[in-house]
């Protein structure tokens, strides 16, 4: 059998009753809190993508409603004279154009009476009937907007006396009426050339390295760039014509690793200057890499060397030159060697080794 015993607390009834003041205070902010007060319709970014500043002006246009339904809704609350509603890009590398753009309202319980709309700022001086039948929208029609320099922002609140849902402080900064975004456009930046190998090279092999082409973008996301050619030569090379079949030029991204699965283009019997065109869309400020190599004819002369400079990209129709001579070239080894027989098994013996075939396999 189990025994319970209960200790009697003294009740205060002030600090009781402060206490459920508090808790009904609490649950009726949550509640409200809840509820949607206000809707922003929000202006499509004019997102520019240029080098060029300041900008043109672009038009947006954006708006701000109360919902709910009549009953509940605590948008812009009654009983306001003369109150301001100021807007402002939360960067000051935008500006609206001074005077052109328009502030209406739909509905009976909101009254414009003025605005004013200067580089910086958009001021509303607002007035609310007592009693309000309809939810209320005030709109902002066409204004204009530019870029001056690089950069993120929004459109947001930022003062006013103008009360949305019982405060001045709504919407919140954090909230965006328009996002604006100022990117300049992907561009060639820079070139550079590594002999990728100076391995030798035998008679018939196919995509042997010769350089590695590093092309490096700067700017921003808001534009792609298209590779459409590279110029090389066979400078350096001992017999071009004799020697190489095919000049090739794959793509490997921003990998630095060696790989045949992307090939740009391909040129026959390159024997000096030659053009390799392909399309390659490049999309980020980063380094891609490009990849020149040689098919070695089936009969060359050995001791020949191939080798190969590189002077010269096009990217959206805009030819960039630079100088890419790496140090490093390939040789061509054609001499077969046979075992002989009764060697003592060392590789590195000339004595194990002859020029001349004694079984013709």
């Amino acid at each position: 059998m189990r025994i319970f015993s209960f200790t009697k607390m003294p009740f205060n009834k002030k600090v009781g009753l402060v206490s459920i003041a508090i808790l009904l205070f609490c649950s009726v902010f949550v509640s409200n809190e809840a509820k949607a007060a206000y809707t922003i319709t929000q202006g499509v970014n004019p997102n520019w993508c240029t080098s060029t500043y300041p900008t043109a002006y672009n038009s947006i246009s954006f708006s701000l409603s109360e919902s709910g339904t009549v009953s509940t809704r605590r948008g812009f609350n009654p009983n306001q004279t003369n109150r301001t509603l100021i807007l402002g890009s939360s960067n000051a590398n935008f500006q609206f154009n001074p005077g052109i753009g328009t502030v209406t309202v739909s509905g009976a319980g909101v009254t414009i009476n003025s605005y004013s709309i200067t580089s910086t700022t958009i001021t509303v001086n607002i007035t609310t009937s007592g009693s309000n039948t309809v939810l209320n929208t005030i709109s902002f029609n066409n204004l204009q907007v530019r870029a001056t320099a690089v950069g993120t922002g929004f459109i947001r609140r930022t003062g006013g006396t103008f009360t949305v849902d019982r405060s001045t402080n709504r919407p919140p900064t954090t909230r965006s009426f328009c996002n604006l975004t100022s990117n300049p456009p992907l561009s060639y930046s820079s070139a550079t050339t590594v002999q990728s190998s100076t391995a030798n090279v035998a008679p018939s092999a196919t995509n042997q390295q010769i350089i590695r082409v590093g092309v490096t973008l700067a700017g921003g996301t808001c534009s792609t760039i298209n590779a459409s050619s590279f110029t090389f030569s066979t400078a350096g090379s001992t017999n071009p014509s004799n020697d190489i079949q095919n000049a090739k030029l794959y793509y490997t991204g921003t990998s630095t690793n060696f790989n045949t699965s992307s090939l740009f283009g391909t040129v026959a019997n390159p024997n000096g200057t030659f053009t390799i065109t392909g399309s390659q869309t490049l999309t980020a400020a980063t380094t891609y890499y490009f990849w020149l190599t040689y098919d070695i004819k089936a009969t060359p002369t050995n001791g020949n060397i191939v080798d190969a400079q590189a002077s010269a990209v096009v990217m959206n129709g805009a030819t960039n030159s630079f100088t890419g001579n790496p140090a490093g070239s390939r040789t061509i080894i054609t001499t077969t060697y046979y075992s002989i027989s009764g060697g003592d098994g060392n590789w590195a013996s000339n004595g194990n080794w002859s020029l001349t075939s004694n079984t013709g396999s």
